[in-house]
């Protein structure tokens, strides 16, 4: 059985390396830290000098409630806003995560799609015709990098080898919470097409061109009507399946002090 480290300063200790049980204070201890190995009780071991205490941390601009407007982060780091930590040590750059919707459909309906079997498989999902709809609602995170760019998409497949494109149309608004705002309910409309290969079942991925939301801050909901449309020319005549539609956001990695305004000024910690 390996030995159980008990490690000691003048105010601490820890054991096995997880802190930690105090105990009394002696101002005039010399700050190292002391190292008793149990099935050693003489403490052969070296005495280490205690680690160096955490820098203290950055001070957000008080005249500054938002992050960088650009994709890249700022070259002053500001903790309390949430970005001194970069996503990739070796980039200068937010990175990318997705929020994740559900279909919803009315039920019944001209335009609604159908749910189907795909294939022969024990897997169904809807199935779009050109002028089906379905709706997504999408919750803004926490760690959303305020003001940059987003790009929706669709996970979708076909059951054939037509590789004539398929092209979705998403027209979404978006509003603060809080009761800040209120939705702009002629929204705004974006669309994305793609060819599929020779080969039926495969996961295709269409995403739109960036979209400026202007999302400022988190707890808003974006709400987006989806909908399969023609492509001008020749529509695919295979059936497909739409499995689920997404949003690329720029993230922070990390939370709000706040849960509600001002997040990065920890109103509501």
């Amino acid at each position: 059985m390996e030995p159980m480290t008990i490690e000691v300063c003048d105010d601490c200790a820890y054991v096995n390396g997880t802190p930690h049980v105090l105990i009394a204070n002696d101002p005039g201890a010399d700050r190292v830290r002391q190292r008793l190995i149990i099935g050693d009780p003489m403490g052969k071991e070296e005495a280490q000098p205690a680690p160096a205490a955490p820098p203290a941390p950055v001070e957000a601009n008080a005249d500054d409630d938002t992050l960088t407007t650009a994709n890249r982060r700022p070259a002053t780091p500001r903790s309390a806003l949430g970005n001194q930590d970069k996503v990739y040590p070796e980039s200068d750059y937010f990175g990318w995560r997705a929020l994740v919707g559900q279909i919803n459909v009315r039920g019944t309906g001209p335009t609604d799609p159908v749910w189907a079997q795909i294939g022969s498989s024990p897997f169904s999902a809807y199935q779009f015709a050109v002028n089906d709809e379905c709706w997504f609602a999408y919750h803004v995170p926490h760690d959303i990098v305020p003001s940059t760019d987003m790009h929706f998409h669709a996970h979708w497949l076909a059951d054939g080898v037509d590789g004539n494109a398929v092209k979705w149309e998403f027209t979404y608004t978006h509003a603060l919470g809080f009761a800040q705002e209120a939705y702009d309910l002629d929204g705004t409309v974006a669309v994305a097409e793609q060819s599929p290969p020779a080969t039926a079942y495969v996961h295709m991925v269409t995403e739109t061109t960036f979209q400026e939301l202007g999302i400022t801050e988190p707890d808003g909901i974006i709400y987006c009507r989806i909908r399969r449309v023609t492509n001008g020319a020749v529509d695919n005549a295979d059936n497909i399946y739409l499995l689920t539609a997404d949003i690329h956001y720029q993230s922070t990695s990390r939370g709000t002090i706040g849960r509600s305004p001002n997040f990065w000024r920890g109103a509501t910690p």
